[in-house]
């Protein structure tokens, strides 16, 4: 197990300070292979767990998410940055992650039986849940909003079922819905980073409690769900009370750490890989034992911890040093290599990235939320689904 730990750490602290990279580049490019199943599960689980909070870093200070849950906080972050109160954002991410990670550990084990068991009733309604968020979020986006989603699902209704050879098209959109767009207008478009405050967030408990047990609710049932992912659950979240940037920021930064935990009990329940952890622990793996899925939750609180604590503790330095020119060139020095690395894919991985970071920088320059994007995943799934059904 030590073995796993330690790659796992190195796996999540390199992708959480990489901009564009993630832990299932990890799982999919490079995927290790161990003897020892519980090394297997201990890489799978600190490679999550250290890069969630850390990824945050990069969408504070460069404007760069490397995910869809960091999308999803990519503009209250920023916000945070710009006001000198990066440290505070870290700090409201570190409660909410901590906080959703004990409740869905509590959570998970008593609702993913039910769920489960249920599956079957829910599954013909399942199309219709994920058109419908996806049209919520973007008619609370005005007309950008439905240009941004219209455009961002023909992009990922292309690449996932056409006969365009794409090497990886769910990592050649998301590299440009969330790398390469956003780089480019923070290169064109960057503000200097003042200095920042040593100040720690005092959310109230209730918020606290409340954000983890919403977060932990809504990740449980996205680890059920195809398609869809912390960032569609935005407007659901804002019609829930969570309007305020604190409770904003702790319930979002929540939901990636409840659906990981969700996912893989989804892949024990009902041999369901619907996340790149989850997709690594069955190909190495076969299926998961419920040893080893509560092993996973362990682990992941284990890793999750330590992600927490260096967030907070290189806030203020990595600030310092992205700041003024640095920051541009680090940005599009990570915006360069990040396309020649699509481009070596071929002309089809090219053009998809490319296509997916002009609607990236078309919803920003308009200020459309930048998770509406993951339509281009939702969508294509929810047709995906109603053919099935209607066959």
């Amino acid at each position: 197990m030590i073995e796993g730990i330690l790659y796992g750490v190195v796996a999540g602290v390199a992708s959480g300070f990489t901009p564009g990279l993630h832990p299932n580049d990890f799982f999919s490019n490079f995927a290790p292979s161990f003897p020892d199943p519980s090394d297997t599960v201990a890489f799978t689980a600190l490679s999550e767990s250290t890069n969630v909070p850390l990824s945050k870093l990069e969408t504070m200070f460069l404007g760069i998410p490397d995910d869809a849950g960091s999308t999803t906080v990519l503009v209250p972050l920023q916000a945070y940055t710009a006001q000198g109160r990066a440290r505070e954002g870290a700090g409201l991410v570190a409660i909410g992650a901590t906080a959703s990670t004990v409740s869905s550990t509590l959570l998970v084990p008593a609702l993913s039986p039910v769920l489960s068991a249920n599956y079957h009733y829910i599954a013909p309604l399942i199309p219709f849940a994920i058109l419908s968020v996806v049209s919520l979020q973007a008619r609370d986006n005005g007309k950008h909003g439905l240009v941004t989603a219209g455009a961002a699902s023909l992009i990922g209704y292309i690449a996932l079922d056409s006969n365009i050879p794409v090497v990886n098209p769910i990592g050649s959109m998301l590299t440009g819905f969330f790398a390469i767009g956003p780089g480019v207008l923070s290169v064109t478009k960057r503000v200097e980073i003042p200095t920042q405050h040593d100040v720690s967030p005092e959310p109230d408990t209730s918020d606290v409690i409340k954000s983890a047990i919403l977060a932990s609710t809504t990740g449980i049932l996205l680890g059920f769900l195809p398609g869809l992912g912390p960032a569609n659950v935005v407007s659901i979240f804002l019609r829930l009370g969570m309007n305020s940037a604190e409770r904003y920021v702790m319930a979002t930064s929540g939901v990636d750490s409840a659906d990981a935990i969700s996912s893989v009990t989804s892949l024990y329940y009902m041999d369901n890989p619907r996340s790149g952890a989850s997709v690594y622990l069955q190909r190495h793996l076969g299926c998961v034992t419920w040893e080893q899925t509560l092993e996973y939750m362990g682990l992941y609180a284990l890793g999750l911890v330590l992600g927490t604590r260096i967030l907070t503790a290189c806030c203020s330095p990595f600030g310092r040093l992205v700041s003024g020119a640095r920051g541009r060139v680090i940005t599009a020095s990570v915006v360069v290599g990040l396309t020649l690395m699509t481009a070596l894919h071929g002309p089809g991985s090219l053009g998809v990235a490319l296509a997916a970071a002009a609607v990236s920088i078309y919803s920003e320059t308009r200020g459309v939320d930048p998770s509406l994007s993951m339509a281009c995943l939702a969508v294509p799934t929810a047709l995906t689904l109603l053919g099935d059904a209607g066959t």
